[in-house]
């Protein structure tokens, strides 16, 4: 018995339509590939502006909760004692500065170091607005600081990604002063 030793290859078309086929594949997986690294990436972007406003938005509260007095009051600005639960007063002011339309939530421990410390800037965390507000003992708007038992803070901020920019607006609802003695 005699052998046939040729070999059957492919045909160039079969090899056409398969590199074709591969291409093809190799195309939805990248596409899939990119699709989910941007996905990751804007996840990561949103995680990040979420912790820093949880982050900020608990220090606002630890300050304001413990407020025994307010000092002065206004639309860019907020002074005022408070009192840690060892009972140690701390004098502190919150403002808003605007330089050329670019806004920084300012903190300054007026009664400690005494030193402005930017906790919100444009630049750095994309802060857009701020602003205060303020209520009395049962949600009207107090005449004078001596009034004021309650207040309420709204932050917007912008933040750039990698993939455009997402807004990550921070609202402190209304939050009444613990310490603050309360004329009825």
């Amino acid at each position: 018995m005699k052998k046939d030793i040729r070999k059957r290859g492919f045909t160039i078309t079969e090899l056409m339509i398969a590199s074709s086929i591969s291409l093809f594949v190799c195309a939805s997986l990248a596409g899939t590939i990119f699709g989910l690294s941007k996905s990751v990436l804007v996840s990561t972007d949103e995680t990040t502006a979420t912790i820093e406003n949880l982050s900020f938005v608990r220090l606002l509260q630890n300050d304001l909760r413990g407020v025994s007095e307010v000092v002065s009051k206004s639309n860019t600005s907020f002074r005022f004692i408070t009192t840690d639960k060892f009972g140690n007063e701390k004098e502190i002011a919150y403002r808003i500065d605007s330089d050329d339309g670019k806004k920084s939530f300012i903190r300054n421990e007026i009664s400690g170091d005494n030193i402005d410390r930017v906790l919100l800037a444009h630049e750095e965390q994309g802060l857009v607005d701020a602003s205060f507000t303020y209520y009395t003992q049962r949600g009207l708007t107090p005449n004078t600081a001596e009034d004021t038992n309650a207040i309420e803070i709204t932050i917007e901020r912008e933040i750039e990604t990698v993939h455009g920019n997402i807004n990550r607006d921070v609202e402190i609802s209304m939050i009444m002063f613990r310490n603050k003695m309360y004329n009825l």
